[in-house]
């Protein structure tokens, strides 16, 4: 589970009202389906502006025997039974997020027994209106229980309330768990509290009872969820329930002022999951099944915060990996720990092999905006048609962008003599191949280590000169190197090591203390790993084959969490850009994000419509 979850069997209440927002036609007509040759396309440039949340609204004529299906993505979607909705009316299919992108491709509507009048897409503007707001006031949590057999419901029946936590959350900082009720309970209820993978706490709550508190013990080091069963049906007026720090000091975590009813109702936020978000504050969906199968949508509601919890900062290394990072490199180790890890992502974008704009200037064309993160690439610096001390890079910084480099490094392909003419290569397997020992290049008073000096001694001078202009660099070297398919990685684990911290110690004994220095993970590649205190972010090149629909990598972003809960993650290299909605809803805020050059900036995906959502959105820092 991902975040708070209530299974709920609620109080009944009745809530008559509209929800307010806008409308957009998606399709009109008068199309009579009488059997299941009929087919309305609608084509996904119609749904380039859906979010989760929003509704895709049927308005239809049925008669008796109406069934509707709906495809989008790769197969069709049997939707509700419509037989005994014989009169005019609407179905609302609430919008997922794991249907965002499928319905981006377009959808097709096909069913007997019903005309078609209309296909809108409804978005919820926040607001609600009711013609009795006194059945839902803000201070009031109302659940009930109920008895099986004498026994207690499990969760699966939907009995009792239960609130979820993300698993991943170490709670032992945390020395207790506070429940408080606003008025006594009338009768027992049960106290479950599960942690770890199989480990249950269960304590009977008598009746009287006003607040209770459980002590966590050392095993209880990741709690799963908090559920209150009854055994007999009855109400419960819930105040709080806290987290406790070792200092007595209460950590808000759940229900503070808010009332939920309707039985058999479902609770939904915008992403379509039956959860409330991790940060809470906004909408949710609240739907109701009906007899016939169907859901209706019976109100939004806006919650108050639910879980504050622990910053995203805590656990990530407070300082950078250089003890003697100047002041400017500090302070933007400490931006991104504090007020971007975890809470927002930074757009970024890759320079063109070299040094300068050029994707940027392209995707601020197509979005109106710059990203705030531009990779440069040392690769050309020693050449002659090009100048890296022109003033690109502090151009870039001092109009509020963070400056990037990561560096691939050519090397001569038979490296017999100190000159560097003739091929180089940064590939082990270009032809003709680049076959420099990175061992030897680490190991003082070889050829290679002579020819590797004069590359380090040629971006030391260019850093020395970005640092006296006061940039600080987000640093990616010796990238990928587990594939070895650049030559620094052809010597294995051990000799990386030595070549990176060779690198490492090289810049700090010219008095390069500006650098923020990236390590690039392959995932399954821990023993290459550097080590703590020589990196500062772990990055991921990703490129989900035949990815377009903007894959948040979920999976490559939790491996990395749980291997390096100390580190700040980044996605430097990708194909299709991860959206915001995809990221938040997988919990897998990327630090920043950027798409690969020579075309990936619009490419996979990544067009017009969707550098302007993306870079509009108030979660995506920009330049």
């Amino acid at each position: 589970m991902n975040a708070k979850r209530f299974f709920l069997s609620l109080l009944t209440c009745v809530m008559v009202g509209s929800m307010m927002g806008s409308t957009t036609s998606l399709w009109s007509g008068n199309q009579d389906f009488t059997d299941w040759s009929t087919v309305v396309n609608i084509s996904g440039s119609k749904f380039q502006k859906v979010k989760a949340g929003n509704l895709v609204r049927f308005v239809m004529e049925t008669r008796d025997g109406a069934q509707l299906q709906v495809s989008y993505g790769s197969s069709w979607t049997n939707l509700p039974d419509l037989s005994s909705r014989s009169v005019s009316g609407s179905y609302d299919m609430l919008v997922t997020q794991s249907m965002v992108s499928q319905l981006k491709q377009g959808i097709h509507v096909k069913g007997v027994n019903f005309t078609l009048t209309a296909v809108q897409l409804f978005a919820f503007d926040g607001s609600y209106t009711t013609e009795s707001p006194e059945l839902f006031a803000w201070d009031d949590l109302f659940v009930s229980g109920g008895t099986k057999d004498g026994t207690w419901l499990s969760m699966k029946e939907y009995s009792g309330a239960g609130w979820y936590w993300e698993t991943a959350q170490d709670f032992s900082v945390y020395d207790s768990l506070q429940i408080k009720f606003q008025m006594p309970t009338d009768q027992p209820l049960q106290l479950q509290v599960l942690y770890s993978s199989t480990g249950v706490r269960r304590v009977t709550l008598p009746a009287g009872t006003e607040s209770y508190s459980l002590r966590l013990t050392t095993a209880m080091k990741t709690v799963y969820s908090v559920n209150l069963l009854a055994e007999q049906a009855q109400s419960i007026a819930l105040a709080s329930v806290n987290f406790i720090d070792k200092e007595g000091n209460v950590v808000p975590t759940a229900i503070e002022g808010m009332k939920l009813g309707g039985m058999d109702e479902e609770f939904y936020d915008l992403s379509g999951r039956r959860i409330f978000r991790q940060q809470g504050g906004g909408p949710v969906v609240v739907r109701r099944r009906l007899s016939d199968g169907t859901y209706q949508i019976r109100k939004v509601m806006l919650p108050s915060p639910l879980w504050k919890g622990v910053s995203a900062a805590d656990g990530i290394d407070s300082q950078p990996c250089d003890p003697d990072a100047n002041e400017e490199t500090r302070a933007l180790y400490s931006y991104l720990r504090d007020e971007v890890w975890g809470q927002r992502v930074m757009s970024g974008c890759q320079a063109e092999w070299n040094y300068n704009i050029n994707d940027a200037k392209t995707i601020y064309e197509a979005g109106g905006k710059y990203p705030k993160v531009n990779i440069f690439d040392f690769q050309h610096f020693d050449q002659s048609w090009i100048n890296y001390r022109s003033a690109v890079a502090r151009d870039w910084h001092n109009a509020g962008g963070i400056v990037a480099f990561m560096w691939h490094i050519h090397m001569p392909c038979n490296a017999f003599c100190e000159q560097m003419s003739g091929w180089t290569a940064f590939y082990s397997g270009s032809n003709p191949p680049c076959h420099i020992s990175p061992l030897r290049a680490a190991t003082e008073g070889t050829l290679e280590n002579r020819l590797f000096k004069k590359k380090l001694d040629g971006v030391a001078s260019l850093l020395l000169y970005y640092q006296s202009q006061g940039i600080p660099i987000l640093f990616r070297p010796l990238h990928e190197a587990s594939s070895r398919w650049f030559w620094w990685g052809m010597d294995g684990a051990e000799a990386y090591h030595l070549l990176w911290n060779y690198m490492q110690d090289y810049f700090a004994e010219k008095g390069i203390h500006n650098l923020i220095w990236i390590w690039t993970s392959e995932l399954n590649d821990p023993d290459w790993y550097p080590g703590d205190d020589r990196v500062d972010i772990i990055a991921r090149d990703g490129y989900p084959e035949g990815n377009t629909t903007h894959l948040s990598q979920a999976s490559d972003f939790r491996k990395l969490q749980q291997r390096y809960p100390n580190k700040m993650l980044c996605l430097p290299e990708c194909n299709s850009v991860p959206s915001w909605d995809n990221m938040q809803h997988d919990q897998s805020l990327w630090l920043y994000v950027a798409p690969w050059c020579g075309g990936g900036a619009m490419g996979s995906g990544n067009d017009s419509d969707f550098w302007t959502d993306f870079l509009n959105n108030e979660n995506i820092i920009t330049r």
